[in-house]
């Protein structure tokens, strides 16, 4: 389980709500990996050592050719592992972070336009962004400089630097993962995905 109760995918390490989640007896998969980008077939299961770590653990048949490999090493080869500690990913903070919005769709239509056109989110820092609204004060509609929507655009900042930051920490641990070829350890037959 991730920070806010999603599942986390045994493969790719994200989390989602387990409804996109497809559970097996003791991993998680979502429903990318499970539909198109696992490597092998969960419905072909053996006891045996496996031909990589040489463990007697539950192997899998590979999609691609007929050999088969416990799940640990399938993740480290078609997908990394890390020793570090899987960061708290950016949808984890929509639950915590993402202020609700409390006016109509059209006002909702009419901050995007406005936001797009004066706040580079991606480039500046909460400090500048609120710098920024605080310039633009006397061009905006009534609404949108009342002290409650001052507050939600407030939280809106943190919310977007927040995801900002988590991605770039999410980078950085995938950096941090040792991963395969992602080809079979013995035939050397490839995926027919490219995985990250």
């Amino acid at each position: 389980m991730d920070s806010i109760g999603n599942t986390i995918c045994y493969f790719c390490e994200h989390s989602a709500p387990s409804t996109f989640m497809n559970k097996y007896i003791e991993f998680c998969l979502c429903d990318t990996c499970d539909d198109l980008y696992s490597p092998v077939n969960f419905n072909s299961k053996e006891i045996n050592e496996c031909p990589v770590c040489y463990e007697n653990k539950q192997l899998f048949k590979l999609i691609n050719c007929n050999h088969s490999i416990c799940l640990d090493c399938c993740k480290t080869i078609y997908f990394g592992t890390s020793t570090n500690q899987r960061p708290i990913s950016s949808n984890e903070l929509v639950a915590k972070l993402l202020p609700n919005w409390i006016y109509d769709d059209k006002q909702f239509d009419e901050y995007n336009v406005f936001e797009d056109r004066h706040f580079n989110i991606e480039e500046k820092t909460y400090d500048e962004l609120i710098t920024i609204r605080n310039n633009l004060i006397s061009e905006r509609p009534e609404w949108m400089n009342t002290e409650e929507f001052i507050n939600y655009e407030n939280a809106l900042f943190r919310y977007y630097k927040e995801c900002q930051k988590a991605d770039e920490e999410c980078e950085q641990y995938n950096k941090t993962k040792t991963k395969g070829n992602s080809k079979c350890p013995l035939c050397r037959m490839p995926s027919k995905y490219k995985f990250n």
